[in-house]
């Protein structure tokens, strides 16, 4: 064998079998993941990431980096998420640099936001969406949604509206019809139903209510916030028709999933009060409006029984009185049903009672 060949491989064996320990030490940790022992895993790639620093194999430190985000990020420790991240940067290794570099980026982004840094996180993803360009519409896409709702959150409507409506013809774009899609679709609506261009708005609600219905199914609680959205803009724009039918949905899937009595049911009655009574349907409204002053009476009185039992064992005797009359003058005023009063018969052994005094039986009086 040459010599040139044989200094060829005595360079390449080690280089392939180090190669192969990190990936080892790396599936290892995986299997520890899984196994449910995050801590034991996190030390062996913490070990795995030092050495590779240490050698300059670019390769393995940034898989260990990833993983080691991974550890960070489960335990909210964004801070050290972002310094990882901002490491990972510098370590990016082929192919696609640029790509790797862009979902870094995103990444980078929410560890930001996550930590209240709004403006910055706007300018990191910018960046992403610059250098990911049109190759990846997906991402894209999420990036743009992003964008959009930090623009929100930073009380910049006009900028918000630009990049949502771009992330909806991306989505468009794309065919998709989930739930990811959601936050574009319905955070623009919303835009447009604040503004009451009520047309414009009902079509991205109807698709999001589409969207819920398939991948929640019709009774889930997820669809509670996309009939309610809907239901509005079609009372808004004057369809009753189309907005009745989506109320009593509402109402039903409010008992169905929280129970009678939630506040919010309360809340949704008021809605159809407001709707009927826009119609001058006063007879359908009058039941509705009783019920939600019952559920809002029994929730205060509720409250004034519980701050009386308080005063109570404070041995605040006054403060318990006045909070228990307060309870029933509610209750009253809310005509709450009282619950009925069980008379339990007298002990065999009770003395019977004449104006307060007790009454000794007729063979004592001998």
């Amino acid at each position: 064998m040459p010599p040139k060949l044989l200094f060829s491989l005595a360079i390449l064996l080690p280089l392939t079998a180090q190669e192969t320990i990190w990936q080892e030490r790396m599936e290892s940790a995986r299997m520890l993941v899984r196994a449910g022992k995050p801590q034991d895993a996190r030390a062996i790639v913490e070990a795995v990431h030092e050495t590779a620093l240490t050698a300059k194999d670019n390769e393995a430190a940034f898989e260990s980096n990833r993983m080691l985000t991974y550890f960070s990020r489960a335990a909210g420790d964004w801070p050290k998420v972002e310094e990882l991240l901002n490491e990972a940067l510098d370590l990016v290794p082929r192919p696609d640099p640029r790509m790797r570099s862009a979902s870094l980026l995103s990444d980078l982004a929410h560890a930001r936001r996550a930590q209240g840094r709004l403006e910055e996180a706007v300018a990191t993803l910018e960046r992403a969406v610059g250098m990911r360009g049109r190759t990846s519409l997906a991402e894209s896409a999420r990036d743009f949604t992003t964008i959009g709702l930090l623009q929100l959150e930073l009380k910049k409507v006009d900028d918000a509206k630009s990049w949502l409506m771009g992330a909806v013809q991306m989505w468009s774009q794309l065919m998709r019809e989930d739930p990811e899609v959601l936050g574009a679709l319905e955070a623009m609506a919303a835009l447009y139903r604040d503004g009451a261009e009520y047309e414009n708005a009902e079509p991205l609600y109807e698709r999001a209510l589409r969207i819920r219905e398939t991948s929640f199914g019709p009774k889930s609680a997820e669809m509670i916030g996309g009939l309610d959205n809907l239901a509005y803009c079609y009372f808004g724009s004057r369809k009753y028709d189309k907005a009745e039918p989506l109320y009593k949905r509402l109402l039903e899937l409010w008992d169905a999933t929280a129970g009678p009595e939630h506040p919010m049911i309360a809340l949704t009655l008021d809605k159809m009060v407001t709707f009927y009574s826009a119609q001058e349907r006063f007879e359908e409204a009058q039941p509705l409006a009783e019920r939600a002053v019952q559920l809002r009476g029994k929730a205060l009185a509720d409250s004034f029984r519980t701050q009386a039992k308080l005063a109570a064992h404070r041995k605040d005797t006054t403060a318990a009185i006045d909070l228990t009359t307060k309870a029933v003058q509610v209750s009253d005023m809310a005509n709450i049903p009282k619950p009925p009063v069980r008379i339990l018969p007298a002990p065999k052994n009770a003395i019977p009672l004449i104006k307060g005094k007790p009454v000794k039986p007729a063979s004592d009086s001998k």
